[in-house]
């Protein structure tokens, strides 16, 4: 018989760390190089692509719903693990969207048969962001609902 492996507050905890390490690095190389663009390229506008949203947000789910609830509560119920299990679960699947989301907004690859100027949000990296947050969404409800049945 496989023992059952819990995961606790501290697993998420590192989980959630990790996740904002890698968002708050990926987001200031973004910012580098829009800075780039628009000081030595002199190129307007100055934007964040889609793609870059889906960081932020993992970033805020990671600290905001997977840390925080974890370090604020002297002694955490179960309820706020899953929580926090949850939003650290729908931070990752946000991360996974960010790669073929920020390689739409390149046209590396994918979508690279567009032509034309960029834009804000192209065409096909909407959909993979609408995308992410719908998985991330119902990875988050799923996760949630996993742990609060084990109650």
């Amino acid at each position: 018989m496989i023992p059952e492996v819990l995961v606790g507050a501290g697993e998420i905890i590192s989980a959630s760390a990790i996740v904002a390490g890698f968002g708050v690095t990926a987001i200031m190389f973004r910012i580098q190089r829009e800075l780039y663009v628009y000081e030595v390229l002199k190129k307007k506008p100055l934007w964040l692509a889609w793609a870059d949203y889906l960081v932020l947000t993992s970033v805020a789910l990671a600290v905001f719903g997977g840390t925080v609830p974890l370090l604020a509560v002297p002694t955490i119920p179960r309820s706020i693990i899953g929580v926090a299990a949850a939003a650290c679960v729908a931070a990752l699947v946000l991360l996974a969207g960010y790669v073929p989301s920020i390689l739409a907004h390149y046209r590396i690859e994918l979508g690279a048969r567009r032509e034309g100027p960029h834009a804000k949000g192209e065409p096909l990296e909407r959909w993979f962001v609408i995308g992410s947050l719908i998985c991330a969404t119902a990875a988050f409800i799923l996760t949630l609902a996993l742990r609060l049945a084990r109650e």
